[in-house]
């Protein structure tokens, strides 16, 4: 003699257990509309084939001081003297205006101790008494190339241009 057993619905509750308690709505459907342009939103980026410095052959190439920045941070030579400011020199070629193929960054220190800081100023003419952003862009010296370890163009020195 067989037992036939009655199929169990799974998908529906039993008939004697409460229905669920939801704590929330359903979330509504995305709706297909753009949300609100924010200010500056529409702001064109543009992109350029350089990165970051100049792909260019070791050797001598002009550059022009494109930008200055006195930068002050913390010192990761001596910690324990707190922060250090230091001048970071951007140099572009001298035939790429708008700096789209990247700049080289020269740092120097801001005291004449530092052996950039007197290079790069008697590179560009500027006496060692002081200086203004404003006077010192835009002029041009002769900027030694080499290749760092990893193969990419890295300014090592800076002179004066010959008259």
């Amino acid at each position: 003699m067989s037992v036939v057993q009655p199929k169990v619905n799974w998908r529906q509750p039993a008939p004697d257990t409460p229905p669920p308690a939801t704590a929330a709505k359903p979330a509504p459907p995305p709706s297909s509309a753009q949300p609100a342009p924010q200010p500056g939103a529409d702001e064109f980026f543009p992109v350029t084939s350089g990165g970051r410095r100049p792909d260019v052959a070791p050797g001598s190439h002009r550059v022009t001081l494109h930008d200055l920045v006195k930068h002050t941070g913390p010192n990761r030579f001596a910690p324990e003297k707190g922060d250090r400011t230091q001048y970071l020199w951007h140099f572009r070629l001298s035939d790429d205006p708008d700096a789209s193929e990247g700049t080289f960054i020269w740092y120097s220190g801001t005291n004449l101790r530092s052996k950039n800081l007197v290079a790069v100023l008697a590179a560009l003419g500027v006496p060692a008494t002081g200086f203004t952003k404003l006077t010192v862009l835009g002029k041009e010296c002769l900027g030694q190339v080499d290749l760092n370890d990893r193969g990419y163009a890295k300014l090592i020195n800076v002179v004066g241009i010959p008259k």
